[in-house]
C-alpha cells in the first residue's frame, strides 16, 4: 500500500538525513546547555540567519523569544489601564473584563488552529505565521488609544478586536514551540532521547519567566519619563509587546523556508536542502504532490484520536492544563490588585511595578528547580513532578488564607503571596507545557497540544472572570477555591497520566527503558 511505502521512505529518511541535526551543529548530540548558551550568543547574528546558522540555535532562538513575547503580552493590559486611569481616563468595568481576558479567547482560537496548522503544514510555518500575528495585534492594540478625548466604545471595541488578533497569535506559541522545541534535535524512540526533548522545550518555556518580569521592568522606565503622558506610556507598555516576537521573526521564516519547503531527488522522495533544512525529515506529512498518501496520512490521524490511550491521555492533559490556568492566571493577571488588598491603595505606580517584579522574578529559580527535578530528582517522571507541583500550590493558598484570616502582618503576607508565586510556577507549569509532547505521536503531537492548551485558556478565562466577583464576597473564599482546583488537578493527573501511556502508538507497554532505567510514556 502507499502508506505503508511512505512509511517505509519516512523511517529510511529519518535514519539517513536526520543522524545529525544538521552539518557541524550537534551531531546528535548537543547538551541543553549547549543549546541555551548558543542561543545568548548568536542572539544578534539570529535576528539576520543565513543558510549556515544553526539549526538548533535557530529554533532556541525563535522558541524563546515566542515565550518571551507570550507572556508579555498577557500581563501588559493591566498596567496599561492603571496608566489610563493615572491619566485620570474613567475605564468602565465591562472594558477592564474585556479587555483582560478578550486575549484569553483568542488563544483558545490560536491554540486549536495553529496547532494543527503546524501537524498540517509544518511547525516552521506555523511559528512564521504566530509572530505575525503577535506583532500585529501589539501594533493594533497599541495604535487604539485616542489621546485627546475620553476613548469611546468603539475605541475599546478595537483595542478589543486587536486584543483577540494578539491572543490568535500568542495562542499559537503553546503547541508549536512545544513540540517544535522537543522535536529540535533527532526524535528517537528511546526515552533517552525523549528525556532530552522534554528538557530543551522546558528551557523554551523557561523564557515566559524572563517575558512577565519585562512587563514591569518597561513599566518602570516608562512611569520614569517624566517628557511622557500616561496615555503615551500605555501605548508604548503595550507596543513593546511586537519587540521581541519582530527579533525572532527573520530566524522563523528561515527555518520555514527550509524545515517546510521539502524538494524531491531522484527517487521522488523528499529531501532536505542544505544548512538549516537538514534539522529535521517531514514525517509529519507526505510528499508534495501526493494526494492518497495526504488522504492515508489524514486516516492515520483520525486512527490515533479514535484509540482509547489517545482519549484518555488527552482528557488528562486537556483536564489539568484547564485546573491549573485556572489559578495560575487567576493569581498573575490580578497581582497588582491582590498587592493593593495587602499594602493598601499606592498613589505610586512605580512601587507597585517593584513588588509586582518581585513576585515575577521568582518564577526563574522555580522553573529551573522543575527541570533539575525532571532530570535528576525524578528520573524524567513527568506526571510525578506534576502531582507534586499540584498538591504544593494547594498548600500554598492553604497557608496564605489561613494567614490572611488571622489577620497576619502585611509583611508577612506579602512572603506568602511571593512563594505562592514561586510554588505555582514549580512544577505544573512545566509540565502541562510539556506532557502532550511526550504522550502523543508526532503526527498528531502539535495538534493535541494545542488542544490541551485550548482547554487551559478557557480556564484562565473562567479564573480571571471568577477572581473578583469571589474576592469581593471574600478573598480567603477566593484563595481556599483556588487550593481545591489546584487538588483537583493533582487528582486528574494521578488518574490519568500515570506511565502506561505507550500504547499509543499500537506497541506493548514497556514502562521502562532498559539502558536507561528512565519510565516511558507519561514518563520520558
Amino acid at each position: 500500500a502507499a502508506s505503508d511505502v511512505y512509511k517505509r521512505q519516512e523511517e529510511e529518511d529519518f535514519e539517513e538525513e536526520n543522524s545529525t541535526c544538521c552539518p557541524g551543529c550537534c551531531d546528535g548530540e548537543m547538551s541543553v546547555e549547549g543549546t541555551v548558551s548558543g542561543m545568548s550568543r548568536l542572539a544578534i547574528i539570529l535576528c539576520f540567519p543565513t543558510p549556515q546558522t544553526s539549526c538548533c540555535s535557530l529554533i532556541s532562538w525563535i522558541v524563546g523569544c515566542a515565550n518571551f513575547s507570550a507572556q508579555y503580552n498577557y500581563n501588559s493590559i493591566t498596567l496599561a489601564i492603571l496608566m489610563l486611569e493615572r491619566a485620570g481616563k474613567d475605564v468602565p468595568t465591562w472594558a477592564t473584563s474585556s479587555l483582560t481576558s478578550v486575549i484569553f479567547l483568542g488563544s483558545v482560537f490560536g491554540q486549536l488552529c495553529l496547532g494543527f496548522l503546524g501537524d498540517a503544514v509544518g511547525r516552521g510555518v506555523g511559528l512564521a505565521l504566530t509572530l505575525v500575528l503577535i506583532i500585529g495585534g501589539a501594533f493594533l492594540s497599541s495604535a487604539a488609544w485616542d489621546y485627546e478625548t475620553e476613548p469611546s466604545t468603539s475605541v475599546y471595541a478595537s483595542i478589543i478586536l486587536a486584543r483577540f488578533v494578539l491572543g490568535v497569535g500568542v495562542g499559537g506559541v503553546y503547541p508549536l514551540s512545544a513540540t517544535a522545541a522537543f522535536e529540535d534535535t533527532r526524535e528517537g524512540e528511546s526515552a533517552h532521547e525523549r528525556a532530552r526533548g522534554v528538557v530543551r522545550a522546558a528551557w523554551g518555556l523557561f523564557w515566559q519567566m524572563p517575558g512577565q518580569a519585562a512587563v514591569y521592568v518597561v513599566a518602570l522606565v516608562l512611569v520614569g519619563t517624566d517628557s511622557l503622558t500616561w496615555t503615551i506610556r500605555a501605548r508604548l507598555l503595550l507596543l513593546s509587546g511586537a519587540v521581541p516576537a519582530a527579533f525572532a521573526l527573520p530566524a522563523a521564516l528561515t527555518a520555514a523556508l527550509g524545515r517546510d519547503a521539502p524538494r524531491l531527488d531522484d527517487r521522488g522522495r523528499t529531501r532536505a536542502k542544505s544548512g538549516v533544512a537538514t534539522a529535521q525529515p517531514r514525517r509529519d506529512r507526505p510528499p508534495p504532490g501526493d494526494r492518497k498518501a495526504a488522504s492515508n496520512a489524514a486516516e492515520e490521524r483520525r486512527a490515533l484520536f479514535a484509540q482509547a490511550s489517545t482519549q484518555r491521555a488527552l482528557l488528562g492533559c486537556c483536564g489539568c492544563w484547564m485546573f491549573f490556568d485556572v489559578y495560575s492566571y487567576g493569581v498573575s493577571v490580578y497581582s497588582p490588585v491582590i498587592l493593593e488588598w495587602i499594602f493598601g491603595d499606592s498613589e505610586a505606580l512605580s512601587l507597585d511595578c517593584w513588588e509586582n517584579l518581585l513576585c515575577s522574578v521568582v518564577g526563574f529559580p522555580a522553573v529551573a528547580l522543575t527541570i533539575y527535578a525532571l532530570q535528576h530528582a525524578y528520573g524524567g517522571d513527568v506526571a510525578r513532578v506534576q502531582t507534586l507541583g499540584f498538591t504544593a500550590a494547594a498548600g500554598s493558598f492553604v497557608f496564605l488564607s489561613v494567614a490572611w484570616l488571622l489577620g497576619a502582618p502585611k509583611v508577612a503576607l506579602f512572603v506568602l503571596y511571593v512563594l505562592l508565586r514561586a510554588v505555582i510556577v514549580f512544577g505544573v507549569a512545566v509540565t502541562t507545557f510539556v506532557m502532550p509532547a511526550v504522550l502523543f505521536p508526532r503526527r498528531i503531537r502539535s495538534t493535541c497540544n494545542g488542544a490541551a492548551a485550548a482547554t487551559g485558556k478557557l480556564g484562565a478565562l473562567v479564573g480571571t472572570y471568577a477572581a473578583m466577583p469571589i474576592a469581593d464576597v471574600s478573598t480567603v473564599a477566593l484563595f481556599l477555591g483556588f487550593g481545591l482546583v489546584a487538588l483537583a488537578g493533582g487528582a486528574l493527573t494521578s488518574a490519568l497520566l500515570q506511565p502506561d501511556f505507550d500504547k499509543r502508538d499500537g506497541e506493548a507497554d514497556r514502562p521502562r527503558d532498559e539502558a536507561t532505567g528512565l519510565l516511558r510514556g507519561g514518563a520520558v
